[in-house]
């Protein structure tokens, strides 16, 4: 066959009939010369897209001057634990965990927890804590009332040296004679790294 030079040919001569299928080749192709405006909306999928220099977690995100793979920041303030219900325990004189929480990374974090003593009897004294490693991070105290109850709230700052630490929500009845069954409900936020 001859080579056709572009001066040769009437703009629009050559259509897609002219052209044998598989006869263009990327090779044949100048560089950039297929656009965005070329390409059908959804033609490309996922799989199509290279991911060399990706890691597990990391997405496509523009800078403001190029899209690179990079792993999305987190927004703040984080949900961890919607309300959840508490361990429903029988009060005594030693604290009891309602609750054990490994937290799932470094950062701070606001744990609230509401506990209530459902059978308690008048002049009974009730405690409540949320404790980390044997530290006490906030109490609350409720005594000589009936459904009084215990609100706690604390922040705590998750390193790596107590990731592996759980927060524990406890309760205990002053070590006296009428123990109470306690229930209630806590939540975890996220509130930065």
């Amino acid at each position: 066959t001859s080579s056709i030079l572009n001066a040769d040919l009437t703009p629009n001569s050559v259509t897609t009939l002219n052209v044998a299928d598989g006869a263009v080749t990327t090779i044949k192709m100048a560089d950039s010369a297929i656009s965005g405006l070329k390409l059908l909306t959804g033609a490309v999928s996922p799989v199509h897209i290279n991911t060399t220099g990706a890691s597990t977690g990391q997405a496509l995100i523009y800078d403001g001057s190029s899209v690179n793979w990079t792993t999305p920041a987190e927004n703040f303030p984080g949900i961890i634990t919607d309300p959840s219900a508490l361990t429903s325990i029988t009060t005594s004189g030693t604290y009891q965990d309602m609750q054990s929480i490994t937290l799932p990374s470094t950062g701070r974090y606001l744990i609230t927890a509401f506990v209530n003593i459902t059978t308690q009897q008048t002049n009974d004294e009730y405690h409540s804590r949320i404790t980390q490693g044997g530290t006490i991070l906030t109490g609350s105290s409720v005594y000589f009332a009936a459904d009084d109850m215990m609100s706690l709230s604390t922040v705590v700052n998750i390193t790596s040296g107590n990731l592996a630490t759980p927060v524990l929500i406890q309760c205990n009845d002053g070590g006296l004679l009428f123990m109470g069954t306690a229930v209630g409900t806590y939540s975890v936020v996220k509130l930065s790294n």
